[in-house]
């Protein structure tokens, strides 16, 4: 199945619906410590948002999509107060999987118990299925409300809006863009060009924001935004949106931009809440897509060879430190997920949308977000923190520390 998704002016497939009352519900199914998280923040979403890619063939080809785990994935991480998912057409079929999912589980968590994040305008790596032309847009955002089964969306981004935007930077260490004037001009974040419509691509995505502004007005969405993964095309984006529709974007959301190799969101993050006047801010993937994992990265990841190597590497610092987390050995996706976690400014700290795929995953995550947040062994917290610099360092010597590559993609 692979990145092959069908546009919403297709017929859309039918779906296994799933059964809670005939689901597995074991331990494993059960949060630990008591653990239960409640919202502090303004729009409501708790510090951890599940990511669902995994709930399709993007990561592993031989995924069974129709299978239980999915189902009870979703409700653990319900039961343990994460009651945000992260999905969108693109990574298909996780719309239907976590849609099927959510409906079965609707007798213990309600429709206004959990918010639903979905995306709009991509339908393959493709930049010729890029689509934010009006009729796509709401066809797009009618489809996953048929999905859901719902009359509205907590979330809809405009997806991966680099493939349309008119300037993209190259590959290479943005943060330095905030602090050269020369490369800031580059990359279009003069404070003269605040306003610039670069070309043909930008108006498009100016557009979609219109419609995506109109159907928040007619109640289909609370909040609008897009996502990207370059964070000087999400930050000059935001301005040009701010400067014509005179109103901040609601929430944007960039990944692999907060991790153990590059933690760059951190530096734009009062560029993004001041200057822009961007709401809510998420960090997603600080697996940086699969390849900060024991298993690694899926094939088409866009990390070079010699930064996949210095990865490896950094496992091996990882096995040898020898440390343990609830009485296992330290692997390099809770050293990932802890930095992933820690407090990167004065301000509030984004959620970290986190893709799973076993429940083990979700009961690892929470594991590494309570011994950064709350932990019960101070020493042990100190030897995890000090493990995430040893790595960091590791990364930066081989010169990829703050490296983000080009995207799109040449040739896509």
């Amino acid at each position: 199945m692979g990145y092959v998704t069908r546009y919403p002016t297709e017929a859309d497939e039918p779906w296994p619906q799933y059964d809670a009352d005939k689901c597995e519900d074991n331990l494993d199914d059960q949060p630990v410590d008591g653990v239960k998280f409640k919202s502090d923040r303004q729009d409501g979403l708790p510090p951890l948002v599940l990511g669902t890619g995994p709930f399709s063939n993007l990561y592993d080809d031989s995924a069974n999509v129709t299978n239980d785990v999915f189902l009870r994935i979703t409700r653990l991480a319900l039961r343990y107060g994460i009651n945000a998912f992260d999905t969108a057409p693109h990574y298909h079929p996780s719309e239907l999987v976590l849609g099927s999912a959510l409906k079965a589980l609707r007798k213990e968590f309600p429709r206004e118990s959990y918010q639903i994040l979905t995306k709009t305008g991509k339908f393959s790596p493709s930049r010729k299925d890029h689509d934010l032309s009006e009729n796509m847009t709401r066809l797009c955002v009618e489809r996953s409300l048929k999905r859901f089964d719902t009359d509205y969306l907590d979330v809809v981004y405009l997806h991966d809006v680099e493939f349309n935007s008119s300037l993209n930077p190259p590959a290479g260490n943005h943060v330095l863009a905030l602090s050269d004037p020369k490369l800031a001009k580059e990359y279009g974040l003069a404070p003269e060009d605040e306003g610039k419509i670069w070309g043909e691509g930008d108006q498009r995505i100016l557009d979609a924001m219109d419609v995506l502004r109109s159907l928040k007005q007619e109640g289909k969405i609370k909040r609008i935004g897009f996502s990207a993964y370059p964070l000087p095309t999400l930050l000059r984006l935001a301005l040009l949106v701010r400067h014509h529709s005179k109103e901040p974007v609601d929430i944007i959301q960039t990944y692999s931009h907060q991790n153990l190799q590059n933690s760059g969101l951190s530096a734009y993050l009062s560029e993004f809440r001041g200057r822009a006047g961007v709401q809510t801010v998420m960090n997603a993937s600080p697996l940086n897509m699969g390849l900060l994992t024991t298993q690694g990265p899926p094939t088409w990841h866009p990390a070079s060879p010699e930064l996949r190597r210095a990865v490896d590497e950094a496992k091996e610092v990882v096995a040898d430190s020898r440390l343990t987390i609830a009485s296992r050995p330290v692997k390099i996706e809770d050293v990932a997920v802890s930095f992933g976690m820690r407090d990167v400014s004065s301000g509030p700290t984004p959620p970290v949308v986190v893709g799973v795929a076993t429940l083990d995953q979700v009961h690892q995550a929470v594991a590494s977000y309570v011994a950064v947040k709350h932990p019960k062994d101070k020493a042990q917290d100190e030897q995890l923190e000090q493990l995430e610099q040893r790595v960091r360092h590791h990364i930066e010597e081989r010169g990829f520390k703050d490296w983000s590559w080009e995207s799109p993609q040449p040739g896509t």
